[in-house]
């Protein structure tokens, strides 16, 4: 298959950042260059941009499955996107309120425990969700605390 014709169907499930591409071209045996003129082609037809790529991502996340700013920014320099980028995204997502999104979660998984009796068992499973999920310390001290006080 054409590379680029292999890049066009990996684009229609989700945008994906320009690292993610290389790694999966060079997964699939592309040389280097073949992988250079698909990555200038996908950036000519405006197909790839890694700072639209990392809104959008941010976005996915605050909306259907939250996770910390700083694990959503490690997983964005996990597919190959520069710092620069992600402190830029970063910024736009300034008034984002982590411990109201803690919140949100830690309802939630509170009201599917709702059959454990046992509040230390409620308390261990809402740190670990939360801290899986990349929420400092002080994050799930406050709001592990205000979710079972409720």
């Amino acid at each position: 298959m054409d590379s680029f014709r292999y890049v066009q169907i990996l684009l229609r499930y989700r945008p994906r950042s320009e690292g993610e591409i290389r790694e999966r071209l060079s997964r699939r045996g592309y040389d280097s260059e073949n992988i250079k003129d698909v990555i200038r082609r996908l950036k000519q037809c405006d197909l790839i941009n890694d700072l639209e790529f990392a809104k959008h991502w941010m976005e996915y996340r605050l909306s259907y499955n939250p996770r910390s700013k700083s694990y959503t920014a490690f997983e964005l320099k996990r597919k190959g996107v520069s710092q620069d980028i992600i402190e830029s995204v970063l910024k736009d997502f300034e008034t984002v309120d982590e411990n109201d999104i803690a919140l949100r979660l830690a309802k939630k998984k509170a009201r599917n425990m709702s059959k454990i009796k046992d509040s230390l068992t409620k308390r261990r499973r809402l740190y670990a969700y939360l801290g899986r999920r990349g929420f400092s310390s002080s994050v799930l001290r406050e709001t592990v605390n205000s979710v079972l006080n409720n």
